[in-house]
């Protein structure tokens, strides 16, 4: 019956002797006469006990456990019967694994709150603060005569130059508005040419539309969306009343 009482206690010994394995310690660093090392070494032990008992939350009269240790190693008789031992430990055990539980709880219920309010904190931001454009990217509608006409959709490139082909004064291009981690937003960009005379757009604001040129020339299209800006060099030529087209971006 004593043997299954200890027992209980062995585990914290154990972690005593795991914590004390760590530290390297050899023969030749203690000093003093074998009674001060003895009163260091009853020291260091009991202080481990201790924090491994405070640390596993055990409340324990500790007058009590001084004088039942002392008895103990002395190896007189306990005043306590070895069921009586038996049912204090396992009350003992019983409470630290329900503070553990509670403690855990108590976590996961601070990190759930925490996560909530974090959420709310994000849509409220979401719903408050305008969404800041970092870049426009330009796409361009190939002439139906390149992409094979209605049998063939619409195809759309984005070179850094694009050329129409012969007698192509107008070309479709979409503009996608991002933010700073590439992720597109909803805003519809305005366009202004500085020579309306030579190119037009049409409409003035949207993420697709039209652009014109009237006659050979060079302009420059500024397109800008909640702060991002940027700039279309347009650049046209014509030969025997053949109007030819290069964007660049």
């Amino acid at each position: 019956m004593k043997k299954k009482i200890l027992s209980t206690l062995s585990g914290v010994f154990l972690l005593v002797g795991q914590a004390m394995a760590g530290e390297q310690v050899s023969a030749g660093q203690d000093s003093g006469s074998p009674e001060v090392q003895k009163e260091a070494q009853g020291y260091s032990l009991g202080y481990r006990i201790g924090i491994q008992m405070k640390r596993y939350s055990a409340e324990l009269d500790l007058d009590a456990f001084s004088q039942a240790f002392r008895t103990g190693f002395a190896g007189d008789k306990a005043a306590l019967g070895d069921q009586e031992m038996r049912d204090a430990l396992r009350s003992l055990r019983g409470g630290v694994q329900a503070k553990r539980i509670e403690r855990r709880k108590g976590l996961a219920g601070k990190n759930r709150q925490e996560g909530a309010a974090l959420l709310a904190e994000n849509a409220t931001n979401a719903g408050t603060e305008p969404a800041v454009a970092s870049d426009i990217r330009f796409a361009f509608k190939l002439d139906p005569r390149l992409s094979g006409g209605s049998y063939g959709g619409e195809r759309w490139v984005s070179p850094p130059t694009y050329t129409g082909l012969s007698a192509q004064n107008t070309v479709e291009v979409r503009a996608s508005v991002v933010d700073a981690a590439g992720k597109p937003l909803d805003i519809s960009p305005e366009w202004r040419p500085d020579n309306p005379a030579l190119v037009s757009v049409a409409p003035g604001n949207g993420q697709r539309v039209t652009i014109t040129v009237q006659g050979a020339g060079e302009s420059r299209l500024k397109v800008t969306a909640n702060g991002a800006s940027r700039e279309l060099s347009i650049k046209t030529l014509e030969k025997d009343d053949v109007i030819r087209l290069e964007i660049t971006q």
